[in-house]
């Protein structure tokens, strides 16, 4: 009788890890259609959702890959991490399921714990790493006003609150100027 009880916990247990390592994504749309032997989701006008890793996605298109596991979202995207207090849009985003890992193409707007406003185009963000990275001209506004313009490879540390970039150009406050290479600024 123990050995039996032992065996269910054992798959119970097992059940319970797989389901963690595997999230879900769920739509809601308008319109869905299922193509290639049911690997390739469209949806239309969707929400496609993940209760495990707090995400929710807005787009008028949507195309999932399941067994890439990537989904391509187009035309007034929005994309709303709760975990991180991210709100992200942009008209073109890929994100890599498993990688953790959204890229946006073309102009994108990013909101931080409504602290720090962002935009720039083509841009990455790894949830993993909790970072924000790109090379393309970046402008960031804090909630204070001082603004920032990283003008060359950059990384944005969300959880540390920090930049590095190669390049930046910085206008405070009280409107002074500052130019800088290698620049790694704690914005706590």
């Amino acid at each position: 009788m123990k050995i039996n009880k032992l065996i269910i916990y054992f798959f119970i247990t097992f059940l319970i890890k797989i389901d963690f390592a595997f999230s879900e994504i769920y739509f809601e749309s308008s319109n869905i259609e299922i193509k290639s032997d049911e690997n390739i989701i469209l949806a239309y006008d969707s929400v496609a959702h993940s209760e495990t890793k707090q995400l929710k996605i807005k787009s008028k298109k949507a195309k999932y890959d399941k067994k890439k596991q990537v989904i391509f979202f187009h035309d007034e995207v929005i994309f709303k991490d709760s975990a991180n207090k991210l709100l992200l849009d942009s008209n073109k985003i890929t994100y890599k399921e498993l990688k953790d890992i959204i890229y946006s193409d073309g102009e994108t707007n990013i909101v931080i714990k409504n602290k720090y406003k962002i935009n720039n185009e083509n841009i990455y963000y790894d949830r993993k790493l909790n970072k924000i990275y790109g090379s393309d001209e970046t402008f960031i506004e804090d909630k204070e006003g001082n603004i920032y313009k990283l003008l060359d490879k950059f990384e944005i540390n969300i959880l540390k609150e920090n930049i590095k970039s190669s390049k930046a150009f910085i206008i405070d406050t009280n409107n002074n100027k500052y130019i800088f290479e290698n620049l790694f600024i704690d914005l706590q």
